[in-house]
């Protein structure tokens, strides 16, 4: 039988495994981040697990909660905004209780970590494989020498919960997040046939030229690809039912006194189409 000694020592080792999982670079294949309910669509009150996940595909591994790393952990719902306690090291990270029926919005803004690329080609393929090519131009410009490459990264993650009967006037709603992935179309409401909507706000404004990626969980590598408009909006035909994971990624760079060279923000967004 383990020791407490040894048990407490393997947990502590897993803990800080997967905090690692958090700034891992990109060439290391782990660099989504979403929220996960149990269920996305729960009786009212019945007590919903929330998890964090990292990794790529719509595959990844569940991160306990690490207060210190959190700027704002929220549910929005029918009796307004709310903040979502957590423990440390606990693992669902947090749990959501919705009291009545109606649509709630989950969110969650963590403070920004540092990734290092050790040179321009493979920063420049970095920002290819996420759509973010208008910065190539720009980051030749303010290359220097051989030098690394920093970015600084935040996560904007949000999850659409829908408890009892949906309704017409439950939608999602924006929570000020920095990036933020916003469904105009309430995906619990969606015909047959009809497109899902998708909004794009960067510091509450719309966001134009970035791609959105959809992924859905039964087969992830069959990806939905659309670039925003002039409004910010993406639309898409969802092809089957399944649990829907939206992504969207925007790079600016970082103001001319600071360590880094590039911050970026990185929105995720999921629901179930049943």
């Amino acid at each position: 039988m383990l020791s407490a000694a040894t048990m407490l020592s393997s947990a502590t080792l897993r803990t800080g495994l997967l905090a690692a999982l958090l700034i891992l670079p990109y060439s290391a294949g782990a660099h989504d981040f979403w929220i996960e309910p149990e269920s996305f669509h729960p009786a009212p009150g019945v007590r919903v697990p929330l998890r964090f996940y990292v990794g790529q595909n719509f595959s990844g591994e569940s991160i306990p909660h690490f207060p210190d790393r959190i700027v704002r952990f929220v549910s929005a719902g029918p009796a307004g905004e709310q903040r979502l306690p957590g423990v440390l090291g606990d693992d669902p990270a947090g749990t959501l209780v919705p009291a009545v029926p109606g649509l709630y919005v989950v969110g969650l803004h963590t403070k920004p970590e540092e990734v290092v690329f050790d040179s321009a080609a493979e920063f420049e393929q970095y920002l290819a494989a996420e759509g973010l090519e208008r910065n190539i131009d720009l980051q030749r410009m303010r290359a220097r020498d051989n030098r690394k490459i920093r970015e600084t990264y935040f996560r904007c993650a949000k999850s659409l919960v829908a408890t009892g009967r949906p309704a017409s006037g439950d939608n999602d709603k924006a929570l000020g997040l920095p990036l933020e992935l916003i469904a105009d179309t309430n995906p619990y409401l969606l015909g047959k046939r009809q497109k899902l909507t998708l909004r794009l706000l960067h510091k509450g404004q719309p966001l134009e030229g970035a791609l959105v990626v959809l992924s859905g969980k039964s087969a992830p590598l069959s990806k939905l690809r659309e670039r925003t408009g002039r409004d910010g909006r993406a639309h898409f035909l969802l092809p089957r039912r399944d649990v829907w994971l939206a992504t969207a990624v925007h790079m600016v760079p970082a103001p001319i006194f600071a360590s880094e060279d590039w911050n970026s923000l990185w929105a995720s967004l999921t629901f179930e189409l049943r």
